[in-house]
């Protein structure tokens, strides 16, 4: 590595910051997906940007956060989000070194997670040729950086991949779930906003018990989810009610980066931990696929699945084979 070493903080707004803004041109070729969708810094939980310069040019980064809600085993957590660098251990150990030396009163470091699990987390542990809508970009040697620098796994996620074999949906199981009140329908585009408040009511009480979860408010929940608007489709994003009240939802999406309709991305599997109704999410997929089937989809991505969790039982149940794994990352603090 080049001598002319220069470590700067910042933050937005700062006029130093259009450097922590540079750094992917360093990382990624010119017209790559990673640098046409930046990510956002959670300005709620973050601490302070890091920026290494090395002869002068933006080479590395990170942002510091921390969300009072997390915690491991018990202790506070900081945590390293929207990190970018260049295949050099030495330059992202000048960034962690100056983490550890402001870590005064933490117990673990986790990477990465960019604020919240609301936000991106995760590092993809292997490369990926075909990357689908909604993927991490970052490149799998970022994984091999943090655990040069001492890093464990602490959660592993996979992306799998299976055909579509979904002719048609199980209309036995969606009248028996009828019969139980249970009513399916598809996200009402033109009152997107009221469905967003429902979808946040359930997904506070869904994802409780998820690892790292952290609460989040309605306001802030819509503003996230509103951008995606332009890429829903109500046959592939559906609600189930029961009563007027919400008690599951299934989030697929057409993948933008294959021709239309030949691979759709299912996203989010939730259940309202109350609802005893059987195959419900089955019912859920299997309408939503079945859809995507009619109109020429051969092919499923389910995506980001805790290796732990019912989902990924789900996605082998479909024959799912592994696409991507991704990792997240913890370090203890020795104070």
């Amino acid at each position: 590595m080049s001598k002319g070493i220069e470590l700067i903080t910042c933050m937005p707004g700062y006029d130093s910051f259009y450097l922590f803004d540079e750094v992917p041109k360093h990382v990624y070729p010119a017209g790559s997906l990673a640098l046409m969708q930046p990510k956002p810094i959670n300005t709620q939980h973050l601490q302070y940007c890091l920026v290494v310069l090395v002869d002068g040019s933006p080479l590395g980064r990170l942002a510091v956060y921390h969300n009072p809600y997390l915690t491991h085993e018990h202790q506070p957590l900081l945590l390293i989000g929207n990190f970018e660098c260049i295949d050099d251990t030495a330059v992202a150990k000048v960034l962690m070194d100056e983490v550890l030396r402001e870590s005064h009163g933490y117990g673990y470091v986790l990477a990465t997670m960019n604020g919240s699990s609301w936000d991106d987390y995760r590092l993809p542990v292997n490369d990926c040729t075909s990357p689908f809508f909604t993927d991490l970009l970052q490149p799998a040697y970022y994984s091999k950086l943090f655990e040069a620098m001492g890093f464990d796994r602490i959660h592993t996620y996979y992306s799998r991949a299976s055909a579509n074999t979904f002719h048609t949906a199980d209309q036995q199981l969606i009248d028996t779930l009828a019969a139980e009140g249970i009513r399916i329908r598809g996200i009402d585009l033109d009152n997107y906003e009221a469905d967003l408040k429902q979808l946040h009511k359930l997904s506070t009480v869904a994802f409780a018990g998820n690892t790292f979860y952290s609460p989040i408010d309605e306001v802030d929940f819509i503003r996230r989810y509103l951008p995606l608007k332009p890429y829903l489709d109500p046959n592939l994003v559906l609600i189930a009610q029961q009563g007027n009240e919400p008690v599951a939802f299934t989030l697929a999406l057409h993948d933008a980066y294959q021709p239309k309709n030949e691979r759709i991305v299912v996203k989010t599997l939730a259940k309202h931990p109350a609802c005893t109704a059987k195959g419900l999410i089955d019912a859920m997929i299997q309408l939503s696929c079945s859809y995507a089937y009619a109109n020429g989809c051969r092919q499923l991505v389910h995506a980001f699945i805790h290796g732990d969790n019912k989902s990924l039982l789900i996605s082998q149940k479909y024959n799912g084979e592994v696409l991507r794994e991704y990792a997240l990352y913890i370090k203890p603090i020795q104070q």
